[in-house]
């Protein structure tokens, strides 16, 4: 399992990547642990996954 912060998102919104180490899997959950504005909504423009052949 891997944990990411992305501390500082409200006021520095660039680009995050988070690198795993490679592993056999067929599903990925993100789960949004807490907000910028600590309301229950959350939001992401853009989510992608790249992935290496091996």
């Amino acid at each position: 399992m891997c944990k990411k912060e992305f501390d500082n998102i409200g006021n520095n919104p660039i680009l995050q990547t988070v690198r795993f180490n490679p592993q056999n899997m067929r599903f990925i959950k993100f789960t949004a642990n807490s907000t910028v504005k600590d309301d229950s909504v959350f939001g992401c423009a853009e989510f992608d996954i790249l992935t290496v052949k091996p």
